[in-house]
């Protein structure tokens, strides 16, 4: 499998967190929940960031071959099983007060590598 930064197109999510709780809360999930399913679907991850300035806001980034792919691929994320009862469980509150989404394409690329 192409690595994420090898991708034609790499999306860079950033979440920011409510409150810490949310964000332990979040970490727990994210082992649970979210990576097996990252797994499954083969999505390409490249890693979890915390801000080191603000462990409230978590980044990583996600490699696509296409658009299509990723709306192909978020869809059945968001449609698994795992993921549905999570959500639609009772008292169920999304841990981040915002999120966004960037796509990135290749700019330009260094003659040598940093």
């Amino acid at each position: 499998m192409t690595a994420a930064e090898d991708c034609p197109l790499v999306e860079l999510r950033h979440y920011h967190m409510r409150d810490l709780a949310a964000r332990e809360y979040f970490d727990r999930r994210s082992k649970a929940v979210t990576f097996p399913l990252f797994v499954k679907y083969g999505f390409r991850i490249r890693r979890f960031w915390a801000d080191a300035a603000n462990p409230l806001d978590v980044h990583y980034l996600v490699g696509w071959e296409s658009e299509e792919e990723k709306e192909r691929l978020w869809a059945q994320f968001r449609s698994d099983p795992l993921w549905t009862q999570m959500v639609e469980a009772d008292g169920y509150v999304a841990p981040m007060e915002w999120a966004e989404s960037v796509m990135l394409v290749s700019a330009v690329e260094p003659e040598t590598v940093f």
